[in-house]
């Protein structure tokens, strides 16, 4: 098989480009800022407490 050949191969083989729905996109975005919230809440309510530990333990 020639490199053309296998070239028209692959290009034959290949999937479609997928098409989105854009809703999909609306949800992508919106279930990101969600867990952007949650990972900034959950490490503020763990990092305060153990940063007012240290603060207590070190600064005296």
């Amino acid at each position: 098989m020639s490199a053309t050949q296998n070239q028209q191969t692959i290009a034959a083989n290949a999937p479609a480009k997928a098409e989105r729905n854009p809703m999909a996109n609306v949800w992508l975005g919106v279930l990101t800022v969600v867990f952007a919230l949650f990972a900034t809440c959950t490490l503020v309510l763990v990092a305060w407490p153990v940063l007012a530990w240290l603060g207590a333990r070190l600064g005296g």
